[in-house]
């Protein structure tokens, strides 16, 4: 079961319809930037660790590469929790994984944002609702 699950104590996945907006953007509680810079990406992922538990940031790609669609992350209590939104037949499905290191997230986000790649996607659990 993944960490949002445990914490709302639910059982079922889920998939949403793909309501994207296709243009590369990121976003947190306090806005977003459409086509961003890869500086604009640290300065929300640095505001991500400075916040912790205050905020989030979802990185949304123009298209699925490799089937996802974007990633996200957070912090619950003090886990660092990233979420992949996983395209298939224009449904999403969310899986996510504990963090070790804000490095570790950050790796990621530039290889999402560089390359639209994410290491070991098989790793992600589905989130339960």
């Amino acid at each position: 079961m993944g960490l949002f699950s445990k914490l709302f104590n639910k059982k079922s996945e889920k998939t949403f319809e793909n309501v994207s907006d296709e243009v590369l953007m990121i976003s947190n509680q306090n806005g977003r930037i459409e086509n961003p810079t890869k500086d604009d990406l640290k300065n929300y992922l640095d505001l991500l660790f400075e916040e912790k538990g205050d905020q989030f940031i979802t990185l949304s790609l123009e298209a699925a590469k490799n089937s996802v669609r974007f990633m996200q992350a957070t912090y619950i209590g003090n886990d660092l929790i990233v979420q992949l939104g996983l395209e298939n037949n224009n449904k999403i499905k969310l899986v996510e994984k504990k963090f070790n290191s804000s490095k570790e997230c950050i790796i990621a986000f530039y290889q999402f944002f560089d390359y639209g790649f994410v290491d070991d996607v098989e790793l992600y659990e589905p989130v339960k609702f």
